[in-house]
């Protein structure tokens, strides 16, 4: 009388995929060989060594010998949700500048920018940016854009009705400051040592009216 030992049976591949994706069991020996003469049977009715698994559940699968010996295994897969976030940084900037944009911190976390930098921060001038954030605890992947505008800097021209005046005039001339940008502005200014400081200004033009002499 011969003993066959039973089919050393296990399921390989990840039991856990993420939202809208799928991973692939399959039925092997310790180390990933197959022998010839198994013959498969999943739970799902696949005679397969391997089935492709959209949705979690228990997945069984029953592996008869060339000696018509008998091994089941089974796993749970789970189904992991996708990975939904935001970039953060400022999306507009001022002539010149950059911008530090960044997607969440984590250590299981790897990234991959549109730009090419694998880094989770990246500093950029204007234009769009996308990156792809893979999860690898759960084998998950999701992407966000960004786009960041350059602004041109404000201008300020200073001009005066008239740049000189008499001692004792009390017709004294008007100054204006006239910007170009978008309103508000903040601005400082100075006459004669006395310095002044206006903030969220609406209009495009500042007046000074009977400017004393600086």
């Amino acid at each position: 009388i011969t003993v066959n030992d039973l089919p050393d049976l296990e399921i390989g591949g990840s039991t856990a995929f993420c939202e809208g994706s799928s991973t692939i069991l399959t039925a092997q020996e310790p180390g990933g060989n197959i022998p010839n003469d198994w013959d498969f049977d999943w739970s799902t009715n696949s005679s397969n060594e391997s089935i492709t698994v959209n949705s979690a559940g228990n997945y069984e699968v029953t592996v008869t010998d060339g000696n018509d010996c008998v091994s089941i295994a089974d796993v749970d897969v789970i189904e992991n949700s996708g990975l939904t976030f935001n970039i953060s940084g400022d999306e507009e900037i001022c002539q010149g500048e950059t911008q530090e944009l960044c997607a969440p911190n984590n250590p299981d976390y790897t990234y991959e920018w549109s730009s090419g930098e694998m880094s989770r921060c990246v500093n950029k001038g204007p234009g769009t940016y996308t990156v792809t954030v893979t999860d690898t605890e759960v084998n998950c992947t999701g992407e966000a854009s960004i786009t960041v505008i350059e602004n041109d800097r404000p201008t300020a021209v200073i001009s005066a009705d008239n740049l000189e005046y008499c001692v004792g005039d009390t017709d004294r001339p008007d100054i204006s400051i006239t910007f170009t940008g978008e309103a508000p502005y903040s601005f400082s200014y100075s006459i004669d040592g006395d310095d002044n400081t206006v903030n969220s200004f609406n209009n495009n033009v500042f007046q000074i009216i009977n400017a004393e002499a600086g």
